[in-house]
């Protein structure tokens, strides 16, 4: 867990509250236990979530062109983390797409 630590902390810019810090791990934290192989099927939406940060893959896709990187790669940790950091960052109205972010905001 003290790599999600120091990885949250290098993602974050220096300005980032602890708050931030703490709301990204949290989400991390139930969304996947930490665990960047995690994969859940949702049967409700006929897709899957995977990864560290727990994202489908068309939301995924959708919002790395959003965040202008277009070589991330799904199944990527540190993309996943990168891409969660920028919809904290940039775009606050997106986490909403997780069902984690509105369990423990």
């Amino acid at each position: 867990m003290r790599w999600l630590i120091f990885t949250a902390l290098l993602l974050l810019p220096s300005a980032a509250q602890a708050a931030d810090i703490d709301l990204f791990i949290r989400i991390i934290e139930c969304e996947s236990s930490g665990r960047h192989d995690a994969i859940k099927k949702d049967e409700k939406i006929g897709g899957a979530s995977k990864g560290i940060a727990q994202f489908q893959k068309d939301t995924f896709l959708e919002f790395k062109i959003m965040a202008g990187h277009p070589e991330y790669k799904w199944g990527n940790p540190i993309h996943q983390m990168r891409l969660l950091a920028w919809v904290m960052q940039k775009r606050p109205d997106l986490l909403i797409r997780w069902t984690c972010y509105r369990k423990v905001n």
